[in-house]
């Protein structure tokens, strides 16, 4: 079950050490929110071509798999941002 639900625990860890060190005064919050947007988009896009390797592709073929993942994350970042 841990094998199954342990990337989208692991995938809170990010965000989570941005917004304490903004807590800390180290960053503001707004920066601190946009990076770890930022950090979650680039990680969709090497979640999906890791995934295309997994599923038999070569590196390179991969790639549009990790760009379609990242594309959609960067949409529901920007619904997102936009409506709050």
């Amino acid at each position: 079950m841990l094998f199954v639900s342990a990337p989208l625990l692991l995938s809170a860890v990010g965000p989570l050490v941005l917004i304490l060190l903004s807590g800390l005064g180290v960053m503001g919050l707004r920066t601190a929110l946009l990076v770890a947007a930022a950090v979650d988009v680039g990680v969709l896009l090497g979640r999906g071509w890791y995934g295309g390797v997994r599923m038999g592709g070569t590196t390179a073929a991969a790639l549009p798999a990790g760009v379609a993942y990242a594309a959609i994350g960067g949409a529901v970042v920007l619904v997102k941002t936009v409506g709050h």
